[in-house]
């Protein structure tokens, strides 16, 4: 059986939570009609137009301070579409300084009525090192009249983090809440459903077990430490778990990170509590409970949807 991967996103260049359109524009060559970009429920971009036939489009774009494609090559988007299929499908595009595109996603319009996530790494094939513009389409697979695709968020990372264990556990925690109101002579308590609380992903990591076989084939890397998969003369992180420290003190402008659970749940995550890092004589561990983040009311997904159990 396969090791489960855990792994979490981390050092944001670009951001969009898709919950203000300001700095938005449309295509001016735009070839739906009637189209429309609205924020739905503080936490959704709804992308709506009609086409006469297949690969009518339109995108809306924002225009933002240039970043490196060499220090954030990693991309993760949050999507999905109102029809299955014969409407309009999602697509994402960046565009560097020099006006040169890259297709992240979308070649063939995507669709799916079930919220689901497209990741990748930024090919760069032209070279080019700045990144200006991304670009949210609606792409027509054939006539359709007011059909949408909804953006949840798009960002462009440094990478992905890739647990080297949870050796000590990790526990999964979706809590409903419930209030139990106890009634003088009344045999059980009345409860009262009040919704449920953020979900919880804790764990507890071996630090001292992180050690890959690399390229000059010593050993010396140590996967706690970024990049990882590297000898310890290419890391930059001078500390084990280091990657914590930064997600910690970061908080403050990158809202969440995608984390994926390894136990089939994928959800937007905060650092909750405080991340633990023990000593215990010669052993050296981490505690960590990361939280679930939505700024919408999570009534609005399914439960698949919501915890990304769709998601592969």
């Amino acid at each position: 059986m396969t090791k489960p991967t855990v792994t979490i996103t981390n050092g944001h260049g670009f951001l969009s939570d898709c919950n203000d359109k300001t700095g938005w524009t449309e295509d001016p060559a735009k070839t739906l009609t009637a189209t429309s970009l609205t924020v739905e429920l503080d936490d959704w971009f709804k992308l709506t137009g009609t086409a006469s036939a297949t690969a009518k489009k339109t995108y809306w774009e924002r225009n933002f301070t240039d970043i490196s494609a060499l220090t954030y090559p990693s991309w993760i988007v949050r999507l999905k579409t109102s029809e299955a299929s014969t409407g309009l499908g999602a697509k994402v595009e960046i565009v560097y300084s020099t006006g040169a595109t890259e297709i992240l996603f979308g070649a063939t319009p995507v669709f799916s009525t079930l919220c689901t996530v497209k990741t990748g790494t930024i090919v760069n094939a032209g070279g080019a090192l700045w990144i200006s513009k991304i670009r949210f389409y609606g792409v027509s697979d054939a006539a359709c009249n007011a059909k949408s695709v909804y953006y949840d968020f798009a960002l462009l990372h440094k990478g992905v983090f890739t647990f080297p264990n949870t050796e000590l556990g990790k526990e999964w925690i979706p809590p409903p809440r419930n209030v139990f109101i106890e009634i003088p002579s009344r045999v059980t308590d009345v409860t009262q459903n009040l919704g449920g609380k953020s979900a919880k992903w804790r764990c507890s990591c071996n630090l001292d077990i992180g050690r890959l076989s690399t390229t000059s084939g010593t050993c010396t890397g140590d996967d706690w430490k970024r990049p990882q998969g590297v000898d310890s003369e290419y890391q930059t992180d001078t500390v084990k778990g280091e990657v914590f420290d930064d997600l910690s003190h970061n908080s403050y402008h990158e809202p969440f990170q995608w984390l994926n659970t390894g136990m089939g749940r994928q959800i937007k995550a905060v650092l909750d509590e405080e991340p633990r890092f023990r000593e215990d004589g010669d052993k050296h561990t981490v505690d960590l409970v990361f939280k679930e983040y939505s700024r919408s009311n999570k009534s609005n997904e399914s439960y698949v949807e919501r915890f990304g159990l769709n998601i592969t």
